[in-house]
């Protein structure tokens, strides 16, 4: 499934997490209490070159946002002119509607990476939810982001992203290992250190990436829990100046699908 099928960004973790099969862990009991997911849409300017310049007010009108497993729509929530939404989930997906087979850790070995990922529980069951905004004159996939960007007058500068991804699962279980990768000529290792609970989990994938005045480029990511951004957006164009932005987006576009062949 494509998770964000508007960004070139998609999530590749709950394929993995997804599709695991062996030891048991804590399932998920039925649940009749409804998980709230609420934001405000901004907009975003992919020609900023300061931090004050990356987000501006939506202007994409008032609409609907809908929750999406795959292709079902799990639930649907109105957004204000404002950008304001909110969109209530249900307690529970059936066990019907996850994915999950895997027998062993996970290679994620590729012709750009090496690193094998350990899945602490390979009965566990799981999806990725994808949002999607229907507005008045803005549609198509929206996640949260926040962007932090300094530059300098010699085109050095440093950039870091958060990507915000939303997981269910019906077991507890973790995924973790380290995965290297070199992007545009970049290595950049991805720590993961994702533990899901029976329910939904939010968890962030983090990009921190530098860049001198000769225009080589180090950088670093991340896919933990964490705390969701406030900010969404219907694009998936970085903020990031020039000088920055080939490199980060490269590896945002590649990180993200690695997610998204280890989740459905």
């Amino acid at each position: 499934m494509k998770l964000f099928p508007k960004f070139t960004l998609t999530c590749t973790l709950p394929l993995l997490l997804a599709a695991c099969g062996g030891q048991s862990g804590t399932t998920q009991p039925p649940s009749t209490t409804s998980y709230v997911v609420s934001g405000t849409l901004y907009d975003l300017d992919s020609a900023a070159t300061s931090q004050s310049q990356i987000f501006s007010g939506w202007t994409g009108g008032a609409g609907t946002v809908r929750a999406l497993n795959g292709s079902s729509n799990l639930a649907s929530g109105n957004v204000a002119s404002s950008g304001s939404f909110s969109v209530n989930l249900p307690g529970t997906i059936p066990t019907t509607d996850l994915s999950g087979n895997y027998s062993t850790d996970v290679d994620l070995s590729t012709d750009d990476c090496v690193g094998t990922l350990a899945i602490s529980n390979k009965a566990a069951l799981t999806t990725s939810i994808a949002f999607e905004i229907q507005g008045t004159t803005q549609n198509g996939a929206t996640l949260p982001v926040d962007i932090q960007i300094t530059t300098k007058a010699d085109g050095s500068g440093t950039i870091k992203e958060i990507f915000s991804l939303l997981f269910y699962s019906n077991a507890t279980t973790s995924l973790t290992g380290r995965q290297t990768c070199i992007v545009k000529g970049v290595q950049v290792n991805t720590d993961f250190d994702i533990k899901l609970q029976p329910g939904y989990n939010v968890a962030n994938l983090v990009i921190n990436l530098a860049v001198n005045a000769q225009g080589t480029a180090t950088g670093s990511a991340s896919f933990s829990n964490g705390s969701r951004p406030s900010r969404w957006i219907v694009s998936s164009t970085s903020a990031t100046p020039l000088s920055l932005k080939t490199h980060t987006r490269a590896i945002a576009n590649l990180m993200q699908q690695k997610l998204k062949n280890l989740f459905h």
